[in-house]
């Protein structure tokens, strides 16, 4: 199958792949993208990868087997708001017909969906946020345009996946006139798993970022009444606004809450897997909502234990109850004391990190979701057809 990636994507994964690679611009962080690219070109199928990068001022194309790169200026988010990413989407749509694809899969249901159905090819959207919540736990400006933006984008008749059962329901609920959508879930490389029980003791690692609805100063808070029990319990917190001297250090050393705590800020997926694998006992994620939470699966599939928040979106399905300990009290201290329980308890730890990688390896791989992703493009190919040929009917 002739495959067009739509998406933002992590680019630096190909320079090895593609005529002239080492020009290629970084792109965005959002390695599961890549992946999936891969897998696709492991299977046989041509792909090409049609995204933007802020670092592109031009147009660029790159060659390589199976696999083309088109690349689009990305400007200023102030500069795209203005005019609803129009420069980006007329670039994006250029190079989608340039390739002529069987088929093209967008993710979010944003400028790369948008600019994919503008070019009247079969696409696949597959939806990773639901737009209104985010932007009614960050009540930021960027959020409340995209959540507008996304009513358009929800006008057109297309097929559409979300990630998380979760996800279809919200997306239903914030846009009660959307198609129906199909739940693929996300997934992580077979490579990327490891069963090995871990031996660590005492290091709670939470992979997050500075912003209100992800509650990092509700994992501080819960560390410092960790440290009130296990006085030699350390935090490691991964993620941007989190490196040293950054605003999450800044904020726990003007409460007296810095002690014991890594302030790591963005770290690549495999130094965070590294971290998870060898030197983790518990991972943390004190966050209100996750579409999907691709950090948590990570987890489970360095076979590690949960604790998190319940009613935090896709959180509790993705724990499925048997993969983690949830503070049903929603507060600080409840969740302290679910990491109490778990570093007190190497036997709990050991069983729940168990079952947390069972579920991962069972229902997560990403072998297994890109096949998933197939049956629905030949399902979206098919549907386009029907259509097209019903207008010529008509006609």
């Amino acid at each position: 199958m002739r495959i067009a990636i739509c998406s933002p994507v992590t680019l630096q994964f190909f320079r090895k792949d593609v005529d002239g690679g080492k020009s290629l611009p970084e792109g965005y962080r959002y390695p599961l993208a890549a992946h999936l690219v891969r897998t696709y070109l492991q299977q046989g199928h041509s792909v090409a990868i049609i995204t933007c990068a802020p670092d592109a001022h031009d147009e660029q194309v790159y060659h390589g087997k199976k696999l083309e790169i088109y690349v689009v200026p990305r400007r200023r988010v102030r500069q795209m708001i203005l005019d609803a990413y129009a420069k980006e989407r007329a670039g994006l749509t250029k190079c989608l017909l340039k390739f002529k694809p069987d088929i093209v899969h967008a993710n979010w249901t944003y400028e790369f969906a948008h600019a994919s159905l503008a070019s009247n090819l079969p696409t696949l959207v597959t939806a990773r946020d639901a737009p209104w919540t985010i932007f009614r736990h960050t009540l930021s400006l960027y959020r409340l345009f995209r959540a507008i933006y996304a009513n358009k984008i929800f006008e057109f008749n297309f097929r559409f996946t979300s990630i998380s059962p979760y996800l279809c329901n919200r997306i239903k609920n914030e846009y009660p006139y959307s198609p129906k959508s199909a739940m693929v879930p996300n997934g992580l490389k077979s490579e990327l798993f490891s069963k090995q029980t871990n031996i660590a003791e005492g290091l709670i690692v939470a992979v997050s970022c500075w912003d209100r609805r992800k509650r990092p100063k509700d994992s501080i808070k819960a560390f410092s009444q960790v440290r009130k029990a296990i006085p030699n319990a350390e935090l490691a917190m991964i993620g941007t606004g989190l490196e040293p001297e950054g605003p999450a250090h800044n904020w726990a050393k003007k409460k007296g809450l810095a002690e014991n705590i890594q302030f790591l800020g963005y770290q690549s997926q495999e130094e965070v897997l590294a971290i998870l694998r060898n030197r983790t006992s518990v991972f943390l994620h004190s966050t209100y909502e996750e579409s999907f939470c691709m950090t948590i699966l990570e987890a489970m599939a360095q076979s590690l234990p949960i604790v998190a928040y319940p009613n935090s979106g896709a959180i509790p399905w993705l724990i499925n109850g048997d993969c983690g300990l949830l503070a049903e009290k929603r507060t600080p201290e409840d969740l302290a004391s679910r990491l109490i329980e778990l570093l007190q308890s190497p036997d709990l730890r050991q069983k729940l990190g168990r079952n947390a990688y069972e579920r991962a390896s069972k229902h997560f791989k990403l072998e297994n979701v890109a096949n998933q992703y197939l049956a629905q493009y030949s399902k979206t190919i098919e549907q386009f057809d029907a259509q097209k040929n019903k207008s010529l009917t008509i006609i």
